[in-house]
Formats: structure tokens, C-alpha cells, sequence
């Protein structure tokens, strides 16, 4: 479980990312190194701070109250004839229906490989 607070801290340069786009467990692995901490690219506020009108989603869907996002820096080698570096800046996002609630590791859209199910 990882906290919107703890996002910025639990993946650091050097760690290998998986990009988590499987649906219903399919899918192909999508690893990268990062190159940098997570940056926030949405307003982090304090818990009271936070009023429901700026952070509340205006549609119906599925989709969570709460969401937050961040930049990571990352790179991996690619290959279509010769090897190369690709680099690739990816957005972690984190959504909750609740300012306290954590949310599972695994079923963010980037998390470090070392918490990646066998």
C-alpha cells in the first residue's frame, strides 16, 4: 500500500518500473529504469486543505474522487535491427475515493518492479 504523500519517495533513480497498461492481467511488460524522482504535476495539499470542489470529478464513470499525478524520468534500450536508448518521461497516477485511503502498489499504472506479483 503506498500513500499519495509517499508516492514521490518510493521510487528513486536507478529502480526498475514496470508501466502497468495489462487489462484483466494480459499484456506485455513495459520496464524502465527511472532517471529521477517522481514530480508532482498536481497540487499536493494538505489533508484539510483540500476542498471537495477542486478535487471532485464532475462525471458518473468509475473513475476516483481524489486523483494525483506525477512526472518520472525514465529510460530503457529498444531494438528494431540495432540496439538503442529510448527515453520516456511517464506519468504515474494515483486515484482514491478518499484523502486517507492508500492505494495498492501493484494496481498503480507505474510501480517499481521489486513489487511486481511473480
Amino acid at each position: 500500500m503506498v500513500s499519495y504523500e509517499a508516492v514521490e519517495f518510493f521510487i528513486k533513480p536507478g529502480d526498475v518500473v514496470d508501466l502497468n497498461d495489462k487489462k484483466d492481467g494480459l499484456g506485455q511488460l513495459n520496464a524502465y529504469v527511472a532517471t529521477s524522482w517522481p514530480t508532482s504535476m498536481t497540487p499536493k495539499q494538505l489533508h484539510h486543505e483540500v476542498s471537495d470542489q477542486l478535487w471532485s470529478r464532475k462525471s458518473e464513470d468509475d473513475k476516483k474522487k481524489y486523483e494525483w499525478k506525477w512526472k518520472l524520468e525514465c529510460w530503457r534500450y529498444r531494438y528494431d535491427g540495432s540496439l538503442y536508448e529510448r527515453k520516456k518521461n511517464i506519468v504515474i497516477e494515483m486515484g482514491v475515493d478518499d484523502l486517507n485511503e492508500e492505494a495498492k502498489i501493484q494496481e498503480l499504472n507505474v510501480y517499481p518492479f521489486q513489487y511486481a506479483s511473480k
